[in-house]
């Protein structure tokens, strides 16, 4: 395991006491799973983990892995949706990124880049049939600092000619169906129709001093300097059935 310029912090169970579920009042609750119940069939994320010093399927913290060494951002999570009552099958989920570069440290004209991606989960009883991936791994290049920021919108909704209707549009055994990977074209994020949905927001910074955070407000976390509360998960993972994910560190 490489420690040698690790910046690598872990808060103690509980840290903060920042809530870990949110959306309930419209109906939809956001909660994160404990990494080890994703991570296990994930060789991408266990091989960046790998490379940033830490066996993610060993976290320090059951809910978050985040490290910063050798120029380069590392994070991972999973989460689920709950109470998500309805005769629809599945939930789409629309994201909007977006980078800025900077080239030194007072850049105020950074370059900005966007793309956006959609996508579909299978539900089961109301919430998602397995956790939703969250890994990331960045590196600064050449850049003095580095910003990718994550608009998550996720929800009963339809995207017409590709997911209409209540039962799930894809492949049967399929428990996930990237309709677009990150992309500059936002024509089909545009296309997205929610009746009920939830916002959420991952902002990711880190620099050339060593200095990072990974921030979700909605979800209780700002490693390293406040960690979600530990608790754990309400439902086993699921196993049978095929899955399809992004490529990794997207």
């Amino acid at each position: 395991m490489r420690k040698h310029g690790l910046l690598f912090l872990v808060a103690a169970l509980g840290a903060a006491g920042l809530p870990t579920a949110v959306g309930a009042e419209s109906g939809l609750r956001l909660r994160l799973v404990p990494v080890t119940q994703g991570v296990a069939d994930e060789p991408d994320v266990i091989d960046a983990g790998q490379a940033a010093g830490i066996d993610v399927r060993q976290p320090a913290h059951p809910l978050l892995v985040h490290a910063y060494t050798g120029r380069r951002l590392f994070y991972v999570f999973y989460k689920t949706v709950d109470e998500a009552a309805g005769p629809r099958q599945y939930l789409l989920q629309r994201i909007r990124k977006i980078e800025r570069f900077y080239a030194s440290a007072d850049d105020r004209n950074p370059r900005v880049q966007e793309s956006f991606l959609v996508e579909a989960f299978k539900l089961q009883g109301g919430s998602l049939k397995r956790p939703d991936q969250h890994f990331g791994s960045f590196g600064l290049g050449d850049c003095y600092r580095r910003e990718v920021v994550k608009e998550y919108e996720i929800g009963f909704g339809e995207l017409p000619g590709i997911a209409t209707g209540d039962q799930w549009p894809f492949r049967r055994k399929f428990l996930y169906q990237a309709i677009q990977n990150y992309a500059a074209d936002r024509s089909l994020y545009d296309q997205v129709k929610f009746t009920q949905s939830k916002s959420w927001t991952l902002q990711v910074n880190f620099d050339q001093s060593g200095s990072y955070s990974v921030k979700c407000p909605e979800l209780g976390f700002d490693a390293p300097r406040a960690l979600p509360a530990a608790v754990a998960s309400e439902r086993a993972p699921e196993t049978v059935d095929t899955v399809m994910g992004l490529k990794a560190g997207q």
